[in-house]
């Protein structure tokens, strides 16, 4: 007789992996069918083009995920779904005036090079693999500089095609925000990556390197939260608080520990079957297994361990057994998980080699 603890552990390992088919139509106002359609599950690399009767099938894992639609001169959908079962989904679809009477308007990219090169690292960033990141159609981009404030507010007429030739990926982002001042960026959009095609020697290096980026991310500590496992993955979490100090030539913040070294059950509760992440203040989070990047270099030298801050702009937050939070605008980073921008980030389906 076969291990039934073995058999148990395999049964349950393809109940979790267990593929559903997410089929669906899109159709305008009129419910004229339109193809050539963008579908995409968000952060994923799961998409795929409406054929010629509007139809879409998506295969994936049971999980929350946005659903995306896009398509040229219409207002773009999203869609908050919960993977449990096969789906079926009919999507329709306005058309976006602005959005088409923008598209007459000629911009020459040259004039606005000095924005371009401001939006192009605050969006991609300064790190190794942004180095191998190229923006394919900087065209589509419209630039809004405030001369007083000097905030730059960037649009995009079509989603931004970004290669990224360091991890392996073509990037479709459709952004819904960005803006820089000189004190923080903020932006966020909807992403669709699909994997590029090399051959075994490339595969190998892109998957090392994805591994690289992967190590230390915000994915990679969401998860190790949700498995509860965080020591052993190599984070160390501290919590402090702010105490504003007033001078005479304005004020500052002072940085007051208050504990160390805490557990995943300090900063997550777990409730009715599901895992959220709840704490006040901020965390420093502690990356003990990889350096920071020779560009970063916070107190004027490389640091053999990278340190980051988050804090919940809004509490408690849902995590899924993905990694993914249910509202990924909840948290708000500093220090090296700002640092790193779209350049080094990956896709949520994302899994490291065993």
């Amino acid at each position: 007789m076969k291990n039934p603890v073995l058999l148990l552990f395999y049964f349950f390992s393809l109940t979790i992996t267990a593929q559903m088919v997410i089929k669906g139509k899109v159709i305008d106002n009129t419910n004229t069918p339109l193809e050539g359609a963008s579908v995409f599950l968000n952060n994923t690399t799961v998409g795929t083009i409406s054929n010629e009767n509007g139809e879409f099938e998506l295969k994936t894992t049971e999980d929350n995920y946005t659903l995306v639609v896009y398509f040229m001169g219409f207002k773009t959908v999203q869609k908050q779904i919960s993977v449990t079962e096969n789906e079926f989904f009919t999507i329709q679809l306005e058309e976006d005036n602005e959005l088409l009477n923008e598209v007459e308007i000629d911009i020459n990219p040259k004039s606005n090079f000095k924005d371009f090169k401001r939006f192009r690292l605050a969006f991609i960033g300064n790190t190794h693999f942004a180095k191998g990141c190229e923006i394919l159609n900087p065209e589509v981009l419209r630039y809004y500089l405030n001369s007083r404030t000097s905030k730059l507010t960037v649009r995009a007429k079509k989603p931004i095609e970004i290669l990224n030739k360091k991890l392996g990926y073509k990037i479709y982002y459709d952004l819904v925000k960005f803006t820089i001042d000189h004190k923080t960026t903020s932006f966020h959009g909807y992403a669709r990556y699909v994997k590029l095609k090399g051959k075994k020697r490339q595969q190998k290096r892109w998957e090392k390197n994805r591994l690289k980026a992967y190590n230390g991310s915000l994915l990679h500590f969401f998860r190790s939260l949700y498995m509860a496992n965080v020591q052993e993955e190599g984070f160390v979490i501290n919590q402090f608080k702010r105490q504003k100090i007033v001078l005479k030539n304005g004020e500052k913040f002072k940085e007051v520990p208050l504990k160390e070294n805490l557990n995943y059950h300090d900063v997550v509760f777990r409730m009715n079957g599901k895992t959220f992440l709840n704490f006040n203040f901020w965390l420093e989070v502690i990356y003990k297994k990889e350096k920071e990047e020779l560009n970063y270099r916070r107190f004027g030298k490389r640091l053999n361990q990278q340190e980051s801050i988050i804090q919940l702009v809004e509490k408690p937050i849902e995590i899924l057994p993905s990694g993914k939070l249910v509202n990924p605008l909840a948290t708000f980073t500093e220090q090296y998980w700002a640092y790193e921008k779209i350049a080094d980030l990956l896709p949520t389906d994302y899994q490291p080699m065993k």
